[in-house]
């Protein structure tokens, strides 16, 4: 015979004005902590990483959406998984720099953890769940895709904030001082994908991309990025979603209900494609 016994019970916020208080400022706070560090609508790495054009898209489209100038929308479950990949990219510190801003030809990107001779590149993914089956799942093809541009912003980009040492001081690299403005020419040579589940933060899986990633010519990599930039633009420009490139990157898109049932939304892009145009101009072009 079970010994547990019945000590109470789960009370729902309908049912208790103190309890939906305390519900209240959970979530009120967990926002506030995903917002804290804004950033306006731009061009990013990480909104052309995926083959499908039209995923990029998209990623451009609703990040001029005329309610989202500065902070980042969600619904509760989305808040969630941003606050603890916050978190855990905050917290974990593994090599000498985090949060290596740079930009180039209006791209920008942040680097999660960069080595001090600005050969090695770490990048941090949160996945809910990774269980041994997993491996045989990582790296996945868009973060890869990702890596190689990070090394071309690494290489050909400008710095967009200061890189500073753990004392204080203005980092160097190459006998230049590490500020903003500056292009330090990085040359990246090794890179590990870390991939942690948010349910055993411990449990890490660390991934290196497949040669064919690293050993694309710095030149071309940059005309693979720019060129990508340029025809989500055009179709941004045009108000026409990019052909859909099936892959199996759909199954890991979060644009996929959209994007394989657009009708259901065709109400919504006016208003996004308005505030588009209003902003594009102010964001830059492609590149040459």
């Amino acid at each position: 015979m079970s010994t547990y016994q019945k000590k109470g019970n789960i009370v729902k916020p309908r049912d208790d004005p103190f309890v939906n208080f305390i519900h209240e400022r959970v979530n009120l706070a967990v926002a506030k902590f995903c917002n804290a560090s804004p950033r306006a609508p731009s061009w990013s790495v990480g909104k052309l990483e995926f083959y499908c054009d039209r995923n990029s898209y998209y990623n451009m489209i609703y990040d001029f959406d005329p309610n989202r100038p500065y902070y980042i929308r969600s619904n509760k479950k989305g808040y969630g998984r941003i606050f603890t990949g916050m978190a855990l990219h905050d917290v974990i510190e593994i090599l000498p720099y985090q949060e290596v801003h740079m930009e180039f030809e209006e791209i920008g990107g942040h680097f999660d953890d960069l080595s001090a001779c600005g050969r090695w590149l770490i990048d941090k993914k949160t996945l809910e769940e990774v269980e041994n089956w997993t491996n045989n799942y990582l790296p996945r093809e868009n973060h890869q895709r990702q890596i190689t541009f990070y090394r071309v912003l690494a290489h050909f980009g400008t710095l967009r904030e200061d890189i500073v040492d753990r004392d204080g001081s203005i980092a160097e690299y190459d006998g230049r001082k590490m500020v903003a403005g500056e292009k330090p020419r990085f040359n990246i040579k090794k890179a590990h994908i870390v991939y942690m589940p948010m349910n055993a933060v411990n449990d890490v899986r660390v991934a290196e991309p497949e040669r064919k990633w690293m050993d694309i010519p710095i030149q071309a990599a940059a005309q693979m990025l720019l060129g990508k930039k340029d025809r989500v633009e055009a179709c941004m420009l045009a108000g026409t979603p990019p052909d859909r490139a099936v892959s199996y990157e759909c199954d890991i898109c979060q644009w996929y209900d959209m994007c394989w049932n657009s009708g259901d939304y065709d109400k919504e892009l006016p208003e996004y494609l308005d505030a588009k145009m209003q902003t594009l101009p102010t964001i830059g072009g492609g590149g040459e």
